[in-house]
């Protein structure tokens, strides 16, 4: 579930998933494999979770980035 909403996010905002893995921080594969549904180690989820809530708001399409 968190790999569509990454996926819609990205979708949305039309950024590329190679940007998007450098700006969280992980590699375009390791994005992809988490936007297919596949799960991924506590590390990478807390860069993802550290991306998505970094300042206390959920991103939104009219988020800073």
């Amino acid at each position: 579930m968190v790999g569509k909403c990454i996926a819609a996010f990205r979708k949305i905002n039309g950024i590329g998933l190679r940007e998007l893995a450098r700006e969280i921080g992980v590699s375009a594969a390791t994005l992809s494999r988490i936007e297919s549904g596949k799960a991924c180690d506590q590390n990478t989820m807390a860069l993802l979770f550290r991306w998505l809530f970094g300042d206390g708001q959920v991103k939104t399409k009219e988020s800073p980035q």
